[in-house]
């Protein structure tokens, strides 16, 4: 484990809840908010992107799901045809432009308060099932840009052997994404359990703990990535936390049937009595 997973590991151990916890991850993503948080099944997920709440309260997110302090924040950056380059100075830029962005990746940052591209059909977005296929519309010109965090980005620029081919714009990120730790509302222990993390979030950045937590998979900064998986701890008592992988080792492979490119990871945990 590494990053992301550090992180929430070490705020769980700074906690120090009185249930206890375990790390765990499985490949399976898809079921975790619904319905494995949906129905208390596992307690937490992270890290998940937050949305504007603000400008977008009937969102599923912010409808059903506590959200914690910021983990930490990633760039959204706009990969590019280093033969199309594309400049980015400001959101004008993009009027009439096509990017891209696997399906089932949040686009609330595409369409928020003074950026209302989606809905006012400024920009065109295209959605593949997977990030290769964003890539490879790319290359074929059909597509100005592909938007996606950093760390995914260069992560399918690796595995795809497009480092020649293509760039990140260096101008200016799309935008900063925090990345949460995640409780269905519904929880009966919903709040104590943001509130414990953020306990423990806060005391290791207190101590310098979060400081010096290794980024395996971060070029020059902190990041993870969205979406992954829980199951319970199989003992009579106790909590869990539980995730998917996200260290070079266990990142799917872009050319297989991983359909949406922004695999992060979850936490669960499993309030029982003892």
């Amino acid at each position: 484990m590494a990053g992301c997973c550090d992180v929430v590991n070490a705020a769980m151990a700074k906690a120090v809840p009185a249930q206890g916890y375990a790390i765990h991850w499985v490949e399976d993503w898809a079921s975790h908010l619904d319905p494995l948080l949906s129905n208390a099944l596992l307690d937490a997920g992270f890290p998940w992107y937050r949305p504007d709440c603000a400008a977008q309260p009937d969102e599923c997110r912010c409808e059903n799901f506590l959200f914690s302090d910021a983990i930490f924040e990633i760039l959204i950056l706009l990969f590019t045809d280093k033969a199309r380059p594309l400049a980015f100075d400001a959101d004008d830029d993009l009027i009439g432009k096509r990017l891209c962005r696997p399906a089932g990746s949040f686009a609330h940052d595409l369409d928020r308060s003074g950026r209302r591209w989606l809905s006012e059909a400024k920009i065109t977005l295209e959605q593949p099932r997977s990030v290769a296929q964003c890539f490879d519309l790319l290359i074929q010109g059909r597509v100005d840009a592909v938007a996606i965090n950093e760390f995914t980005g260069r992560t399918a620029l690796k595995e795809l052997t497009l480092k020649d081919q293509v760039e990140s714009v260096q101008t200016r990120p799309l935008s900063i994404q925090g990345l949460h730790v995640v409780v269905h509302k519904s929880h009966p222990q919903g709040e104590a359990i943001i509130a414990l993390f953020n306990q423990g979030l806060a005391g290791i950045k207190a101590d310098g703990t979060y400081q010096h937590i290794p980024l395996k998979n971060s070029p020059d900064r902190s990041k993870g990535q969205d979406q992954q998986n829980i199951v319970p701890l199989k003992r009579h008592s106790g909590s869990t936390v539980c995730q998917l992988a996200c260290d070079e080792n266990s990142v799917p492979s872009f050319r297989g049937d991983f359909g949406v490119a922004e695999f992060f990871n979850r936490i669960s945990r499993s309030w029982k009595a003892t």
